[in-house]
């Protein structure tokens, strides 16, 4: 019995856990951009000048139109505060497509990899997240220990058998006032380590795929 339930043990401890997989649609979006490190303005500038239009011009033409009669000013005052909401609109929508057209562009590195890669997604989701590396034939463990360290000594290895390596790439921190902490995968280290290390060693020792996940701090 204690065997069988070491080995199922085993077998958890391997197992790739994937807990941003089921995240709900709006805040992956919103981690994915924040992970990517695009900008957030969603043209605040024109939605600013139109609550000022509303707020300060349009009764400020209404007043004058109730001085002298002439309905020109409140007129040209509520045009220009349409054309200002309508125009914050258009353009805060245009850039929500531009930075989704960026996430989707960055999630595309997986697939230009020398190796198969599932998970990239997931991975650049997690607040803890992990990869595993199987490789065609087993390596010395503790040279590729020293090789990873030599590209980025704060990246935690973990051999889980013979020929599969689990890595661990410390996500950035984001702190703000009064905020709790955000953790966010950190895809430059990523690329670094895959650039520097991983496709060298692929055309070494062939890797047969790189299973990507990680887990959310529980809260």
């Amino acid at each position: 019995m204690l065997a069988q339930l070491a080995e199922k043990g085993g077998e958890r401890r391997r197992e790739m856990p994937r807990d941003a997989e089921h995240m709900a649609e709006e805040e992956r979006r919103r981690r994915l951009e924040r992970v990517f490190e695009l900008q957030h303005n969603n043209a605040s500038g024109f939605g600013l000048l139109a609550l000022l239009l509303w707020t300060m011009l349009v009764p400020l033409c209404g007043a004058i139109t109730a001085q002298d009669g002439n309905p020109a000013p409140a007129i040209m005052g509520v045009l220009a505060a349409v054309a200002a909401t309508v125009w914050g609109i258009a353009a805060s929508g245009q850039r929500r497509e531009q930075r989704r057209a960026s996430v989707a562009e960055r999630l595309s590195w997986a697939g230009k990899q020398p190796f198969p890669v599932r998970g990239y997604e997931v991975w650049c989701l997690s607040e803890r997240p992990l990869l595993d590396v199987t490789l065609s034939a087993p390596v010395d463990h503790r040279q590729l220990a020293d090789a990873v360290a030599a590209v980025d000594s704060t990246v935690e290895l973990e051999w889980l058998d013979e020929r599969t390596a689990r890595l661990f790439i410390p996500p950035r921190t984001v702190t703000a006032s009064e905020e709790p902490t955000h953790w966010y995968a950190d895809p430059a280290a990523l690329a670094r380590l895959v650039d520097r290390l991983l496709v060298p060693l692929h055309t070494d020792v062939p890797i047969e795929r790189m299973d990507m996940g990680g887990t959310m701090h529980k809260r």
